[in-house]
């Protein structure tokens, strides 16, 4: 393998063995370097979609609890506060001359 790389790259007197080295120094560090962006993009990647569901997830929940609390929604929980305030108040309105004479 040695005698190759010197009879590629060497045999021409243009590049020394230190310059190769060099080279191929600065590959590796290189390829080190793209190696952790990687790792890096992949970490990113996780995060977006843990946080994508977590969107979904609190969006949901937020749909839930506002169709819980519309009072236009007779099923809904301030619906149902709202038919029952209003039965209480008509109750209360037809007890009053009852209650008066009392």
């Amino acid at each position: 393998m040695l005698q190759w790389v010197e009879a590629t790259y060497l045999s021409d007197g243009t590049n020394t063995l230190s310059d190769l080295q060099t080279t191929c120094a600065q590959y590796m560090n290189a390829f080190n370097a793209l190696m952790q962006n990687e790792v890096t993009a992949e970490k990113i990647q996780a995060q977006k979609e843990t946080f994508t569901a977590a969107a979904i997830s609190y969006q949901t929940t937020c749909d839930v609890l506002c169709e819980m609390l519309d009072p236009s929604n007779p099923n809904s929980i301030a619906g149902q506060l709202s038919a029952a305030s209003t039965t209480l108040l008509t109750d209360f309105q037809t007890l009053q001359p009852t209650l008066a004479g009392v």
